[in-house]
């Protein structure tokens, strides 16, 4: 027993840590038996053995844990609440309100910053239910570590809500270098951001060949690391003048990007933001579904106006103020002399 064998040596505090990541380790794999149970027969969360498990599992989530951000205790939460959702057959959507239900104190806003997280990471722009979420977890979460966490990426994503301006004028390159986005001013741009294979490239090709040089510009700015399955774009793809590729750096993916996998910004000619990722590129490899809904998302960039007709009312709206301000100064001013 490795506790016991250190017993002397390390410290209480120490030992008492390890003895408690080690018991949350054996409730996972209990827990994580009984998962894998329920998928393969998609019967066995209706049993009793079940119930009396994630009752008693249940009861070790109210007893305070001084190492809250130990490993195997955070995992215990998650599959705790995983199980508690499939024997109650409680959809994703609803995680929400099995969380208010059943959790309090840390282990509710471990929670919460996890579905916050998945929402940032899945949708195209902060929906008014994140947003919600987000102002009550700051507003009640007592863990600075888990506000800061899920504070940085709600603001970076808030940076990219379509209708915003990009918030960088260039991309920085693996090798410092940097590709200045005012380059291709006067076209709409469909800036890629592509992990994996460089071949992957040519799942682009036929949506690529569809729009006019002069229409829009392709920026692919691929990860700069080498993949088991890396092979050649297709040359007659790259070649093209309205295709640029390059490979970005780590530093600059970690400041634009919520997480590591493809992803894709179609700004407007005046590098307006139209769509920060409501298509899924994973999913373009292998769903011809999703190539018109890009060929969609790239034709509102084409004909986006300078000024939305909101714009437009409240410049005309400023333009008739100002005019109405100098006549009554004018006048004012005539009277006085």
């Amino acid at each position: 027993n490795i506790v016991d064998r250190y017993r002397e040596k390390a410290s209480e505090k120490c030992i008492m840590y390890f003895q408690q990541e080690f018991n949350y380790y054996l409730w996972n794999r209990r827990l994580e038996e009984h998962i894998h149970e329920h998928f393969r027969s998609n019967t066995i969360f209706k049993n009793q053995s079940t119930s009396i498990l994630i009752a008693k599992a249940d009861t070790v989530t109210k007893t305070m844990n001084p190492f809250e951000w130990g490993l195997e205790y955070n995992r215990f939460i998650d599959k705790l609440q995983e199980a508690k959702r499939l024997y109650m057959g409680i959809s994703r959507s609803n995680e929400y309100h099995l969380n208010m239900v059943t959790l309090s104190g840390y282990p509710f806003y471990q929670q919460m910053s996890r579905l916050i997280k998945n929402d940032l990471e899945e949708e195209n722009q902060i929906s008014e239910t994140t947003k919600t979420w987000y102002n009550q977890f700051e507003a009640n979460c007592f863990d600075p570590m888990l506000i800061s966490s899920v504070k940085f990426l709600y603001e970076k994503k808030a940076r990219m809500n379509p209708g915003l301006q990009f918030p960088y004028e260039s991309i920085t390159l693996f090798d410092g270098s940097k590709l200045k986005l005012n380059t291709y001013n006067g076209k709409p741009i469909l800036l890629i951001f592509l992990y994996g294979s460089k071949s992957y490239i040519n799942f682009y090709k036929e949506t690529i060949e569809k729009f006019k040089p002069s229409d829009v510009h392709f920026i692919i700015a691929r990860h700069h690391v080498s993949y088991s399955n890396d092979n050649d774009a297709d040359q007659n793809i790259l070649q093209r003048p309205n295709v640029t590729y390059v490979e970005f750096s780590d530093q600059f993916a970690d400041s634009l990007l919520i997480n590591q996998g493809t992803k894709f910004f179609m700004l407007d000619k005046w590098l307006r933001i139209v769509d920060a990722g409501s298509v899924d590129f994973t999913n373009i490899l292998f769903s011809p579904v999703m190539k018109p809904q890009l060929e969609k998302i790239i034709n509102q960039a084409i004909n986006a106006k300078r000024f939305t007709a909101k714009q437009k009312a409240a410049i005309i709206k400023n333009i008739l103020l100002s005019i109405f301000s100098i006549l009554i100064t004018s006048l004012v001013g005539s009277l006085v002399y």
